[in-house]
């Protein structure tokens, strides 16, 4: 059954044009916030996509950017879309929250996870070593942030996107695939 369905989501999706959900949710979103929302591509970067709010980047337009090179692009703007449509609703009622980590936190995480780290104490610098525990911290502190709020926005695209559903479904399991393996990998090394 399984392989049944990714059968008939692939031919769904290689015979659909998903640009028209895309173009009209990216125009809601400019209507919502009288800001332009600007879609850009780049290779290098090393996620799927991102989403950059125009206030803290200090300019006049809110940013979308995914990397053309990892596929259902469509899924990975309308995701990206849903952030920037739930923040916008959270801001009319003033309930926004975030997760902020300062320099104090980053310190007691270093301290409370480098008695954990032997090995990589005789195999890296002090310098190589801090630089490593701090990216770990923030990717911790990015998925506390994102992981309950990326379940919201995928239901969200799921309930008000239905013609969506395929590209949806591709994606995630594309994204997953990719996350176990590079478990995997990082389990080996």
């Amino acid at each position: 059954m399984q392989k049944l369905t990714m059968t008939v989501a692939h031919e769904i999706v290689e015979n659909c044009d998903f640009s028209i959900e895309v173009g009209m949710e990216k125009k809601k979103l400019s209507e919502m916030t009288d800001v332009p929302l600007k879609i850009e591509t780049d290779k290098s970067l090393p996620i799927h996509a991102r989403l950059e709010y125009y206030i803290p980047h200090k300019r006049n337009y809110n940013r979308v950017i995914y990397n053309p090179s990892k596929n259902y692009y469509e899924h990975l703007l309308m995701h990206e879309f849903m952030h920037l449509e739930m923040y916008l609703e959270a801001s009319k009622t003033s309930s926004n929250k975030l997760i902020v980590s300062g320099k104090e936190e980053q310190d007691a995480f270093y301290r409370w996870v480098s008695a954990e780290l032997g090995k990589l104490k005789t195999k890296l610098t002090a310098d190589r070593l801090k630089q490593f525990v701090n990216q770990l911290h923030e990717e911790i502190m990015l998925q506390a942030m994102n992981s309950p709020l990326d379940l919201l926005v995928e239901d969200r695209i799921y309930n008000n996107y239905p013609v969506l559903r395929p590209l949806q479904m591709l994606s995630l399991v594309e994204m997953e695939i990719g996350n176990v393996e590079s478990v995997k990998k990082a389990s080996k090394s």
